[in-house]
């Protein structure tokens, strides 16, 4: 029943700065059923903004192509609106 499940955490990399995660609220997908919610923790333990890099991400260190596949739908980094994370 246990790899029925998937979590997920959302990442955000925005220009200029840190690579963080959102371990509050993870996203937890029955992989049988195809259904699939955001889950969001009522404690403090985890932050929104999880630091995941050491140092600010210039354009230098990601432009040109991603190393990571996009999904269909994805929203690629300069669509995405200013300071979303």
């Amino acid at each position: 029943m246990d790899e029925d499940v998937v979590c997920l955490a959302i990442l955000c990399l925005a220009e200029g700065s840190r690579l963080t995660a959102n371990l509050l609220a993870p996203i937890v997908v029955n992989v049988r059923t195809h259904v699939a919610l955001q889950a969001v923790r009522s404690d403090t333990r985890y932050s929104h903004r999880h630091l995941i890099s050491p140092a600010p991400v210039s354009e230098k260190r990601h432009s040109g192509s991603s190393p990571w596949p996009s999904a269909p739908g994805s929203v690629k980094p300069q669509d995405a609106a200013e300071d979303t994370c």
